[in-house]
């Protein structure tokens, strides 16, 4: 088992290619440019749909709740802290426990000017998408 890598989205809409790229292990312009503008503009393709085509095992939230639990990891829906109104994409990662290095992956990191979640103080509202069962990027 190993940590995720980071990835930083590269269009203002894209957290959630980005998050999928991480969890996926590859590079977040393959999947931005795969579905980033058929995910805004088509209802047929879900989340769910993006996160198969890349070999991501995901279980929706309905399936267990809206509490997160150590030894697992989540993809987690919050409000921006860049687009007033907006909502986010972020991972968070607690397969590690309270000892990891890194527990909140956001795709805004790295991007100059941009706000990104550091800490889970800053979230004050969120809701779980998915828990994560397995990834090429775990292992």
């Amino acid at each position: 088992m190993r940590p995720l890598t980071l990835r930083t989205q590269t269009l203002q809409n894209s957290c959630v290619s980005a998050c999928i790229a991480m969890l996926a292990d590859v590079d977040e312009q393959v999947v931005s440019s795969e579905f980033n503008e058929d995910y805004h503009m088509a209802p047929e393709l879900t989340m769910y749909k993006m996160l198969a085509k890349y070999g991501i095992e995901a279980v929706p939230s309905s399936s267990y709740g809206s509490t997160m639990y150590w030894g697992q990891c989540y993809l987690v829906s919050v409000p921006s802290l860049n687009d007033s109104g907006g909502t986010h994409q972020i991972i968070v990662d607690l397969r590690f426990g309270a000892e990891a290095l890194k527990s909140i992956y956001d795709p805004q990191e790295g991007n100059p000017g941009c706000y990104h979640y550091k800490d889970f103080q800053m979230m004050c509202s969120f809701n779980i998408d998915a828990r994560i069962l397995d990834c090429p990027a775990f292992h």
